[in-house]
């Protein structure tokens, strides 16, 4: 299975860039509350880690590289999943009194409002939902009777 992908290859570059930078982002917030020790509670350790982690993962599934991770993440292969997996990750890293917090989360929200935008847009032109062609049906190869034979009773 293919991942989705843009028909326009300029949006769909700037998209991965952008939710590229997003991780690039989140990584970065993780590592400023591990590397500034300013770790005051385990809600704060556990988000960091969790920045770190969801970071890196974002980063490495928009590398052309990295198929194999798609594989075992398979609703990242979807735009509707990397909607959904970054309006989450803009809800975690969402911080009203922090700046920096605060745009990272609009940017993911973004983000994830425009995959959502092409996964609503891309429903009904998908590969499984093309017409499938119907399969021909041969009386003989069935077994049933040849229509010049008489039937038996």
């Amino acid at each position: 299975m293919v991942a989705q992908q843009l028909q326009d290859p300029y949006a769909s570059k700037a998209l991965k860039i952008a939710t590229f930078c997003v991780g690039l982002a989140l990584m970065s917030l993780g590592f400023k509350v591990f590397l500034l020790f300013t770790i005051l509670d385990v809600l704060d350790f556990v988000l960091s880690a969790y920045y770190l982690i969801f970071g890196c993962l974002i980063c490495v599934t928009e590398l052309p590289c990295c198929g194999w991770l798609l594989d075992q993440t398979g609703f990242l292969k979807y735009f509707f999943g990397k909607a959904v997996f970054l309006c989450f990750l803009g809800t975690i890293a969402f911080d009203a009194g922090d700046l920096y917090h605060l745009v990272i989360a609009i940017v993911c929200f973004v983000c994830a409002a425009m995959y959502l935008f092409l996964s609503l847009s891309l429903i009904g032109h998908s590969e499984a939902s093309e017409e499938v062609e119907k399969p021909t049906y041969h009386p003989v190869a069935y077994g049933a009777l040849d229509s010049q034979q008489p039937l038996k009773s």
